[in-house]
């Protein structure tokens, strides 16, 4: 019995450090490996020159027949081939005339021995409003966490289980209605940046998100690289955000949520 019971407690001890090792590892390569490009390279999308996973083509290519239905207006594709290390970026632009509302096409790939492989797309719809806070919200189907938390002046309603853009913006148009009724709408893309997509994407969506993550403790810039990077306690909530089992608790929670809410909304 002996025996066995210091078999059994040296084992559990075993699990326990390799779990303690992995929830302290991951952390640090986040904190010595992560960097984001300050001012990267935002160009107009042309899928023969950077030609993207099949399912990716086919993916945007549904969802703008379906933006176009719904009465949203193209604006753009601009490619982001460097912000991180092996990641490219490509994100299509849709504006409501009628509405002011943005709808916009995200997805990301990374490549394996040159081929490219699919990592993660989704569909968001943005209303920005002018005054106090909230500045602006968000619906999306992305259920796939992101490195920081929300930010309480942005909020994001998050329903994964959506694969419709009709029904996803009709979600929005309710939010709008029962939440955010009283605000005044602006289209910064429009107001701010005169349609300028390559200098609203650089500016106005990747730079200026990044910088806002310096304040919570996230990031820190690092002028001479001109890069934003990790801080040391930052590092452990961004790799928890991305590894197991906080990835897998955490896009849970968002589909749940995601069901309660349109239930709320809708019944």
């Amino acid at each position: 019995m002996g025996a066995s019971w210091g078999l059994d407690n040296g084992f559990l001890v075993t699990v326990l450090s390799i779990a303690a090792g992995y929830m302290l590892l991951v952390p640090l390569l986040v904190i010595t490996t992560f960097k984001a490009k300050a001012h990267p390279q935002v160009l107009k999308f042309d899928p023969e020159v950077n030609r993207p996973p099949e399912s990716v083509s086919d993916y945007f290519d549904r969802l703008d027949t379906e933006l176009i239905k719904l009465g949203f207006a193209r604006d753009g594709s601009v490619i982001v081939p460097d912000m991180i290390d092996n990641v490219r970026a490509v994100l299509s632009l849709y504006t409501h005339p009628r509405n002011r509302d943005q709808a916009m096409v995200t997805a990301l790939w990374g490549y394996a021995a040159d081929i490219p492989v699919e990592q993660q797309k989704y569909l968001e719809f943005h209303t920005q409003f002018n005054g106090d806070s909230p500045v602006s919200f968000c619906t999306n189907d992305n259920g796939t966490p992101g490195a920081f938390p929300d930010k309480p002046e942005a909020p994001n309603f998050r329903f994964p289980h959506i694969d419709s853009a009709a029904r996803l913006y009709r979600c929005h148009q309710e939010l709008i209605e029962t939440r955010f009724a009283h605000r005044h709408k602006v289209h910064r893309l429009d107001d701010v940046f005169q349609s300028d997509i390559v200098r609203f994407i650089g500016e106005g969506v990747l730079k200026e998100e990044f910088e806002k993550e310096i304040p919570r403790g996230y990031l820190r810039y690092d002028a001479e690289a001109d890069v934003f990077r990790s801080t040391f306690w930052g590092g452990f909530p961004m790799a928890w955000r991305a590894t197991f089992p906080g990835k897998q608790v955490i896009g849970a929670w968002y589909r749940l949520r995601g069901y309660q809410l349109e239930n709320q909304m809708f019944g």
